[in-house]
């Protein structure tokens, strides 16, 4: 009997721990693999938080979908945050036929939390909050806030020399040049330049 193959399974990540990839929650990232011959019937996809087991039901990502339909769109969710999360696929009429990813991703979440949808006023100072879950730490433990004017191009307010490395950090003295209806801030990882952003509105 001549089985088929599953192959080159994506994202594959990286020996190098520097230039690991990181993915975050909420993010709709694709999957990707080769079949040979593309169509083998349904294979399963399965994500792995430790690197080694794959528990399914729990960790499965579908169940049911055609060899030969590569990409698979995902959005990431909580449940899988870990510095060790790998990727496995199978045919499930037959299960020997499989790949999986032979090094780690990082899944991790970040939150601005404060300030949301509200009335900021102009030379007072407030304490920007966020929350984060995974690792922080390669290759950059800072962070970065930006806002945008208008619907303009977002612009660093925090001093790049000095950006926080904690959960907050406080804009001192809104400056007049900030007054507007319509401001937004984002809040950047320098380790992942992904954003997570929500409005506010200064006077």
């Amino acid at each position: 009997t001549v089985k088929g193959s599953l192959s080159n399974l994506q994202p594959a990540g990286n020996a190098d721990v520097n230039l690991t990839e990181y993915w975050r929650v909420g993010q709709t990232k694709n999957i990707t693999w080769g079949s040979s011959p593309s169509d083998q019937g349904n294979v399963t996809l399965v994500y792995s938080l430790d690197g080694t087991s794959f528990p399914e039901p729990a960790n499965q990502i579908i169940n049911s979908i055609n060899s030969g339909t590569s990409p698979y769109p995902w959005t990431i969710p909580s449940a899988a945050i870990s510095e060790t999360v790998k990727f496995k696929i199978y045919r499930n009429l037959d299960t020997s036929v499989t790949t999986s990813t032979p090094n780690n991703i990082k899944v991790y979440n970040l939150a601005l939390t404060y300030p949301g949808a509200m009335e900021l006023k102009l030379g007072a100072n407030y304490t920007f909050n966020w929350t984060k879950s995974g690792a922080f730490t390669l290759p950059s433990n800072e962070f970065k806030v930006m806002a945008s004017k208008d619907g303009a191009a977002y612009a660093e307010i925090t001093n790049p020399a000095a950006r926080p490395t904690g959960t907050s950090w406080q804009w001192t003295n809104i400056p007049a040049s900030y007054r507007s209806n319509d401001i937004k801030f984002k809040l950047e990882w320098m380790g992942d330049t992904t954003d997570f952003s929500v409005p506010g509105t200064p006077t």
